[in-house]
């Protein structure tokens, strides 16, 4: 895919999920997921975008782009890199304690050896992995390799059945003796043996606990202190804990708060990992994005990050938070993947299957008009054609989705046919040109007269005028437009800096802003190609949407597909 740009062209540039083949070993004006570009030379060298595969010369990252950071680049090396979350502090011009999605690096000699990125296939040399970074874990490796190491969305070829500094994303690595002990990485199927990992699985992991409680678990983008085996003033991605006696007491994982009983965490599941549930109800379990309100020790209607929940009883049934496995019983979601998991439908349907940050109106139980994030839709019949989700394989039959897979799972369907999916990023449900029941990830709608009324996208804050929204975009960001202009927008893990009440320079996750006038111009949304017209916003792709405006404006989203019911 290439996007037209002005002063220059996209070089085989690959957004989230795709792979790399570069020319002469650089991308131009490449974008990768959420992050501002400012090359020197107008070039990027062996530029990492998440889900690509490195290959690098020297043994150096130049210019390389982690997911949702601000890229300043000096000498050709990252100087003051910015990833989601965290302060870069650099010193003469490499990166120093650099930290990728909530993760620490210690480097040797200041330099990244064939850094992974999440998503991304990793080519060592001789076999081992040096310095690499994985977001939102805290390395700290011995002898400085790392083997056998991986990221989200990677094969794992282990030696003796054991990881050796193995980093996934989103844990802190505290090894002993060169192996992993009990590590839980997101994502990751964990069966421990003798405190080593064996056959660990990165996203959509199977949490095995003893006694009820976590064993030094791993939230994605934390570290864990544990005593006595119990977690003990953990993190989880944009909370803040108050433990007692060394147990997780009003714990919030990313964007949820939690109100326990009894001050314990009953086999709590962070995102991306496989609930074990006693009675078949899931008992404060800690989902990213969403509110808990635990009676008795069940959840209440929980809200998987951005997703609703349509519970019986009030309680959540055997409930898909992103990345695990759900196995239903008396007529729930059956056997539905969330990101990173593997999709096994019965029948040839997905039956109410919940993707990270969408809601799902299903009809009959089947799924119609599948959005997967970062994909462009072209819907012929009312059917996916050729659509790519990030990190997926895509292999259709006769036009149609066949074996999709959405954020790092695999769909193996009956008939080929995806039937009113909606992966992460939003279900959209547009009347009279504005969106109706959207749902960005990890936030809760409250929709008042069809609609979004104070919706809450990741790391945003919304600012409405008469409560409604208009020209919504991307998950994770509100736009409060004015006379079809963003305004006020926030994207996570970005601070806007507006002029005149527009934006400026405004970093969408996954996006290059290059404004002029104080006009979004060429933006990039996740994995999606830009074609701009008169510097406006046009057929604009956002994470999970196809937008098509009209007079500029964005209008109508997910063309030639009828509207969600």
């Amino acid at each position: 895919m290439s996007a037209p740009s002005k002063g220059g062209f996209l070089h085989q540039s690959l957004c989230p999920a795709l792979n790399l083949v570069s020319k002469g070993g650089f991308l131009h004006q490449s974008l990768c997921p959420a992050l501002n570009l400012v090359s020197k030379g107008g070039f990027l060298h062996q530029s990492l975008c998440p889900a690509l595969n490195l290959v690098s010369k020297g043994g150096f990252l130049h210019q390389s782009l982690c997911p949702a950071l601000n890229l300043v680049s000096k000498g050709g090396f990252l100087h003051q890199s910015l990833c989601p979350a965290l302060n870069l502090v650099s010193k003469g011009g490499f990166l120093h304690q650099s930290l990728c999605p909530a993760l620490n690096l210690v480097s040797k000699g200041g330099f990244l050896h064939q850094s992974l990125c999440p998503a991304l296939n990793l080519v060592s040399k001789g076999g081992f992995l040096h310095q690499s970074l994985c977001p939102a874990l805290n390395l700290v490796s011995k002898g400085g390799f790392l083997h056998q190491s991986l990221c989200p969305a990677l094969n794992l070829v282990s030696k003796g059945g054991f990881l050796h500094q193995s980093l996934c994303p989103a844990l802190n690595l505290v090894s002993k003796g060169g192996f992993l002990h009990q590590s839980l990485c997101p994502a990751l199927n964990l069966v421990s043996k003798g405190g080593f990992l064996h056959q660990s699985l990165c996203p959509a992991l199977n949490l095995v606990s003893k006694g009820g409680f976590l064993h030094q678990s791993l939230c994605p983008a934390l570290n864990l202190v544990s005593k006595g085996g119990f977690l003990h003033q953990s993190l989880c991605p944009a909370l803040n804990l108050v433990s007692k006696g060394g147990f997780l007491h009003q714990s919030l994982c990313p964007a949820l708060n939690l109100v326990s009983k009894g001050g314990f965490l009953h086999q709590s599941l962070c995102p991306a990992l496989n609930l074990v549930s006693k009675g078949g109800f899931l008992h404060q379990s800690l989902c990213p994005a969403l509110n808990l309100v635990s009676k008795g020790g069940f959840l209440h209607q929980s809200l998987c990050p951005a997703l609703n929940l349509v519970s019986k009883g009030g309680f959540l049934h055997q409930s898909l938070c992103p990345a695990l496995n759900l196995v239903s019983k008396g007529g729930f979601l059956h056997q539905s993947l969330c990101p990173a998991l593997n999709l096994v439908s019965k029948g040839g349907f997905l039956h109410q299957s919940l993707c990270p940050a969408l809601n799902l109106v299903s009809k009959g139980g089947f799924l119609h008009q599948s959005l997967c994030p970062a994909l462009n839709l072209v819907s012929k019949g009312r059917f996916l054609h050729q659509s790519l989700c990030p990190a997926l394989n895509l292999v259709s039959k006769g036009g149609f989705l066949h074996q999709s897979l959405c954020p790092a799972l695999n769909l193996v369907s009956k008939g080929g046919f995806l039937h009113q999916c909606l992966c992460p990023a939003l279900n959209l449900v547009s009347r009279g040109g504005f969106l109706h029941q959207s749902l960005c990830p990890a936030l809760n709608l409250v929709s008042k007269g069809g609609f979004l009324h104070q919706s809450l996208c990741p790391a945003l804050n919304l600012v409405s005028k008469g409560g409604f929204l208009h020209q919504s975009l991307c998950p994770a960001l509100n736009l409060v437009s004015k006379g079809g202009f963003l305004h006020q927008s926030l994207c996570p893990a970005l601070n806007l800096a507006s002029k005149g009440g527009f934006l400026h320079q405004s970093l969408c996750p996954a996006l290059n802003l290059v404004s002029k006038g104080g006009f979004l111009h060429q933006s990039l949304c996740p994995a999606l190609n830009l074609v701009s017209k008169g510097e406006f916003l046009h057929q604009s792709l956002c994470p999970a949407l196809n937008l098509v405006s009209k007079g500029g404006f964005l209008h109508q989203s997910l063309p030639s597909i009828k509207p969600c019911q």
